[in-house]
């Protein structure tokens, strides 16, 4: 199925590029090796959420097959689609209790630089997750609530961090105290 034919697949591609471009921006200062580290996290972390979403309501419809053979090869899996998507979905339940590499790289780049690098990230990754939860032509709460968890806990993280940050940095560097 063509990309074109597929507004949601197209709609998560476009946001893939947009989060990678955002990875390369927080993290210029790396060496390039680690730069590729942070776009491998950054990916999988991408499949690992879609797979959450789309077996949140423990059905695999049709619209979501087409959407998600858009999206990835499976042909060269072994084991196909349906054992790639239970495995990353499962991956999902510890992983996403973790803050990825690349969304702490984000946070500190934004309070060190005074950019907005974390937020714009997270407005990527839930335009991925709603894109993927519409993708069957419903929006099922049980897929919303992935991605809302989500969200929220990246939003946490980067305030608890923010705010634990300014807190030991003098007022005299242009942050005050809370």
């Amino acid at each position: 199925m063509d990309v074109n034919l597929n507004p949601a697949a197209k709609a998560v591609q476009e946001s893939v590029v947009n989060l990678l471009e955002l990875v390369d921006k927080s993290a210029r200062d790396l060496a390039s090796r680690q730069i590729d580290e942070l776009h491998d996290e950054a990916q999988t972390v991408v499949l690992m959420f879609i797979a959450a979403i789309v077996l949140a309501d423990e059905k695999y419809a049709a619209g979501e097959q087409a959407f998600l053979r858009v999206l990835v090869d499976w042909s060269h899996k072994p084991g196909g689609e349906i054992r790639y998507l239970n495995e990353y979905a499962e991956r999902w339940k510890t992983e996403s209790l973790q803050v990825p590499r690349f969304f702490n790289a984000a946070v500190q780049h934004d309070f060190h630089q005074r950019t907005d690098l974390a937020s714009a990230m997270m407005r990527e990754l839930q335009l991925i997750g709603n894109n993927t939860s519409a993708s069957d032509g419903k929006f099922e709460i049980a897929e919303q609530e992935v991605v809302r968890n989500y969200i929220r806990f990246l939003d946490d993280y980067r305030t608890a961090w923010i705010s634990q940050s300014v807190g030991i940095i003098r007022p005299t560097d242009g942050w005050t105290s809370v």
